[in-house]
């Protein structure tokens, strides 16, 4: 993970999304963009607050949300925690090295 560079994170459990995905169906390249889950959606790295650029169901996935954030400069390099909040409730800390 760079400081200043995009990151794309995947994870389950977002809760619902706009659109409704029929039972077994996953989106494929063209239409995953279509799905965003409907709950507030924030990450941290090291703390700091990160930019989210985009957020949508993983194409060819079943239940895989991809969240794609800016890395701030302000991180510091070393060993950091990342954490997605979504609707509230938190991840557990996912430790990365930042660079």
């Amino acid at each position: 993970m760079t400081r200043g560079g995009f990151v794309t994170l995947y994870l389950s459990g977002a809760g619902e999304v706009s659109n409704q995905i029929l039972t077994g169906w996953a989106p494929t390249n063209a239409t995953a963009r279509e799905y965003q889950p409907l709950l507030p959606v924030s990450v941290t790295v090291g703390g700091t607050q990160t930019f989210v650029l985009a957020m949508n169901l993983a194409a060819n996935e079943y239940g895989t949300t991809q969240i794609t954030i800016l890395v701030p400069n302000s991180v510091p390099t070393g060993v950091q925690p990342v954490v997605a909040t979504i609707g509230g409730n938190a991840s557990p800390p996912v430790n990365v090295t930042v660079q």
